[in-house]
């Protein structure tokens, strides 16, 4: 089993974890940014025309989007407009289902990174030629004060209860320690995304690993596949798009993983692109999957890290 890939691939499906000790490097390295003196240096100058040009750069790139992927797009604007979910927020759901009937997609996010108990589902119908129709799991939450107020007591966890979860983990759970111990029966059954049975028994070949039902393996990029630097040019580019991330915060980001997955007679080459960013004290996990021959965006996903 090749351990590099498997570890590719569990950052790019799973909620990201990330050790204390790494999570102090980077947030040290955010906070202890050199302050910019009041005279402004030639130098300095120059380096801010060189990000101007970079975002130019990024803003230029043309993005093309999957039927699943532009529907899971939609949908979180959706929840953003009506809920006032923010990416970081959005951070700890998964889009579990994405069924598409006709002309209308159904796309419902499950809590993946908080008790599911607390932060509940949310689910998004698109239709062409309809407004998009989210609810969610608590709308009918009977203490709507106690949830609107952000205090981690209401038993429903909308956008304020994350946010604030995300930012003081201690407090987080020790509000989830309490809810535990006053109602056990609700996070007895918490849902899981169930793993695909694999289609046969063979064993995996050199290079090879098998994931969620696919066997994937590790290549190298051949003429008529993009380039690394073409696939994160895109990859960063739907990143700020997608997530609302600023040139500074991309700057700032950590590449974790550019994984090229060679075609196989049943798949298409890939690219799997991931970032690492903190941004206002939380922890991003960024990841995009390309088709490697279109550039199209097959999937683009945010996970907030912490989130234990």
């Amino acid at each position: 089993m090749n351990d590099q890939l498997k570890q590719a691939m569990d950052r790019h499906f799973s909620a990201l974890v990330w050790d204390d000790k790494r999570s102090q490097r980077v947030l040290r390295q955010v906070r202890g940014e050199t302050k910019v003196k009041k005279k402004v240096s030639f130098s300095l100058v120059m380096a801010m025309t060189l990000i101007l040009v970079a975002g130019m750069a990024v803003a230029a790139v043309t993005l093309s989007r999957s039927p699943m992927a532009d529907a899971v797009t939609q949908a979180r604007k959706a929840l953003e407009d009506k809920y006032g979910l923010t990416p970081a927020a959005m951070g700890i759901f998964y889009p579990s289902e994405t069924k598409e009937e006709g002309d209308a997609w159904t796309i419902t996010f499950i809590g993946n990174g908080m008790p599911q108990a607390l932060v509940g589902n949310y689910t998004v119908v698109l239709k062409k030629g309809a407004d998009p129709v989210a609810s969610w799991s608590f709308d009918d939450a009977a203490d709507k004060a106690l949830l609107d107020s952000g205090s981690l007591e209401s038993p429903a966890w909308g956008v304020k209860q994350i946010q604030k979860g995300l930012v003081d983990i201690e407090a987080k759970h020790e509000a989830i320690d309490k809810h535990i111990k006053a109602n056990p029966d609700l996070f007895q059954y918490e849902n899981e995304i169930p793993l695909p049975i694999p289609k046969d028994n063979r064993e995996t070949k050199e290079g090879e690993y098998f994931y969620r039902g696919e066997y994937w393996q590790a290549g190298t990029p051949g003429p008529d596949d993009l380039p690394q630097d073409k696939a994160i040019e895109i990859a960063k580019a739907a990143m700020v798009e997608e997530f609302k991330l600023s040139q500074a915060d991309m700057d700032r980001a950590e590449l974790t993983d550019a994984f090229f997955r060679a075609a196989t007679p049943d798949r298409v080459a890939l690219w799997s692109i991931h970032y690492y960013v903190v941004v206002d004290k939380v922890e991003l996990g960024l990841g995009v999957l390309l088709d490697a021959k279109t550039g199209e965006i097959l999937s683009i996903g945010l996970t907030t890290g912490g989130n234990g």
